[in-house]
């Protein structure tokens, strides 16, 4: 069950980790279950330190991959739309 927050402002945090191990940070505008919702979420597998951000504020999914590494590739150029 995720950890759930709302700010003053209406802003919904939620953070958990899934069966897999990955951690999972979501950040919405407003109520998730509201569909006009924008949100971005962040997904890190902490044993790795790869994974993702993905961000709909623009009204359209884009999916930036990060590895958190220190292997030196602490950001990846590669964003899907």
């Amino acid at each position: 069950m995720p950890d759930k927050y709302k700010n003053e402002k209406g802003v919904y945090i939620n953070v958990h980790t899934d069966k897999k191990g990955t951690d999972h940070i979501d950040f919405y505008d407003r109520n998730p279950s509201d569909p006009n919702h924008v949100s971005i979420h962040i997904n890190l597998d902490t044993d790795t330190g790869r994974g993702s951000i993905v961000d709909t504020t623009s009204g359209e999914k884009e999916t930036t991959y990060i590895d958190v590494s220190g292997s030196g590739n602490e950001t990846s150029d590669k964003t899907d739309k």
